[in-house]
C-alpha cells in the first residue's frame, strides 16, 4: 500500500530532527527512534522516505523493515540496499557490482586483488586461479557459477563485497546526500545487530579517519534500538546522533485533524471521545483503528 501524505497526522517534533540531519552541517549522522509498539514508528519512516523521494532535487533513500528479511546476512541487507538505490536514484555501484559478480562466478583473482592475502587461508580450494597459481583441492563451497570457494574464500569474498559497497557509497555521497532507514531493529537476527553495531556503525559512524565529508545518514527504528552506550562514549554519542526515546503524545487537534483527514462525519463529542483513548494510553495505531471500527 502506497503511502498518502494527506493521512499523515503530527511528528512535527521528529521531522524536524531528521531535517537537521539532512542539513549536514554538524557531525550528528545518526537519527535512533525508540517507542513501543504500534506508535507510529513504522509510519514516521515511511514519511521521511516519502519526504526524501519528492523532495527536490530527491535524496537517494533506502529502507529496510529487518523483521522482513529472509536472508539476514550483511551480504543480503547490503544487495537489497543497493537495489533500492540502483533500481529506484539509478546509482551505480560499480565497485560493489564487480567484486559480488566475481563472487558468484568464484572467481577468486578478482577477489584477491582487493584483498591482503599474506594472512589468507587458501587451505583445500580448487579451481581457482590466484596470481597465476592454480590451488589444488576444494570440497566445501559452490557458487552459483559452479567453480569451488572454501568456506574462508567465501567468507573473504562477502566481506569484500560488503566492503564494495560502502566504498562506492562514500564516493556517491561526496556529491549528493543519501539516507539509509533500518526499522524494527529489535526484531531483526542478533548476529545481524551485531554487524550493524560492530561494523556499520563502527566503522562508518563511530570512526574519526573515515572522511567526514561523506553525507550519508543513518535512521534506526525499533522498541529497542542500537545500545549505544555500551560501546560508545556519552561524548561521541552526543556528538553523532539524535535520540527520540518517546514519540510526542497526540494532542487533541491531531485527533480531530485524523478524524478531517479520513473523511469522518463527527462533531467535538467525538473528537473528545477518541481523544479519552490516547488520554488512557492508546497507541495511535489503536485510535485509528477505533475510529474505523465506529464510523463505518
Amino acid at each position: 500500500m502506497s503511502f498518502d501524505p494527506t493521512q499523515f497526522i503530527d511528528r512535527e517534533f521528529e521531522q524536524e530532527l531528521f531535517e537537521e540531519l539532512l542539513r549536514f552541517d554538524t557531525p550528528k549522522r545518526i537519527l535512533a527512534i525508540r517507542d513501543m509498539g504500534g506508535m507510529g514508528k513504522s509510519h514516521l519512516l515511511e514519511r521521511l522516505e516519502y519526504r526524501c523521494r519528492t523532495v527536490k532535487p530527491r535524496i537517494p533513500v533506502s529502507v529496510i523493515a529487518l523483521d522482513q528479511l529472509e536472508d539476514c546476512s550483511p551480504l543480503s541487507l547490503v544487495k537489497t540496499i543497493a537495489e533500492h538505490l540502483s533500481g529506484r536514484f539509478k546509482l551505480n555501484f560499480e565497485s560493489f557490482k564487480r567484486y559480488e559478480g566475481a563472487r558468484q562466478l568464484g572467481n577468486f583473482s578478482i577477489i584477491s586483488g582487493s584483498v591482503y592475502l599474506q594472512a589468507a587461508n587458501f587451505t583445500d580450494a580448487e579451481g581457482v586461479r590466484i596470481a597465476a597459481t592454480i590451488v589444488e583441492k576444494a570440497n566445501v563451497v559452490v557458487s552459483s557459477g559452479g567453480s569451488l570457494l572454501t568456506q574462508e574464500q567465501e567468507k573473504t569474498a562477502r566481506q569484500v563485497v560488503v566492503d564494495s559497497f560502502f566504498d562506492d557509497l562514500q564516493q556517491i555521497c561526496a556529491n549528493e546526500p543519501l539516507v539509509i532507514m533500518f526499522d524494527a531493529y529489535e526484531k531483526c537476527d542478533r548476529s545481524l545487530q551485531e554487524w550493524i553495531m560492530n561494523y556499520l556503525l563502527e566503522r562508518y559512524f563511530f570512526n574519526d579517519t573515515y572522511p567526514p565529508q561523506a553525507r550519508y545518514a543513518f535512521v534506526v527504528a525499533g522498541r529497542e534500538i542500537p545500545h549505544f552506550l555500551s560501546r560508545w562514549s556519552a561524548e561521541e554519542y552526543q556528538r553523532l546522533v539524535k535520540s527520540i526515546d518517546e514519540l510526542r503524545k497526540w494532542e487533541k487537534r491531531h485527533v480531530e485533524e485524523c478524524l478531517r483527514v479520513h473523511g469522518f462525519n463527527y462533531g467535538q463529542e467525538y473528537v473528545d471521545l477518541f481523544y479519552q483513548l490516547i488520554e488512557r494510553g492508546k497507541p495511535p495505531s489503536a485510535v485509528i483503528q477505533a475510529m474505523k471500527l465506529f464510523f463505518e
